[in-house]
């Protein structure tokens, strides 16, 4: 848990590329870890490594279905991808999940013009 925590500080002080390296170490050292997974995730594609991170997004939603914020932040990786509708269906469900999932809000609004 020390690397994902010093994963989470790495990523709000913008060192992407370190904190990528912890969240790879926290899942190395726990591979069912839907949240290193979600993190890693998130970190990739902020570091703009799209591809890598649709991967293990996929993995925590498939691991975690019921996740609002793997959902949500599959969606964004989706749109970053230029699959649209895929990415819709990941906002949709994170709503349906989580009615204050403000990520999927957000995109479903910036990308159809209406509120959900």
């Amino acid at each position: 848990e020390i690397d994902l925590n010093d994963g989470l500080a790495l990523v709000r002080l913008g060192r992407l590329d370190e904190a990528i390296l912890r969240f790879q170490v926290a899942l190395g050292a726990r591979p069912g870890w839907v949240k290193a997974r979600l993190n890693l995730g998130g970190a990739l594609a902020q570091a703009g490594r799209y591809s890598e991170a649709l991967t293990y997004l996929e993995e925590a939603v498939r691991v975690e279905p019921d996740n609002a914020d793997a959902q949500a932040n599959l969606g964004v990786v989706l749109v970053r991808l230029g699959r649209r509708e895929d990415a819709l269906a990941r906002f949709k469900e994170a709503l349906r999940l989580n009615p204050q999932q403000a990520a999927a809000r957000d995109e479903l609004i910036k990308w159809t013009g209406q509120a959900p």
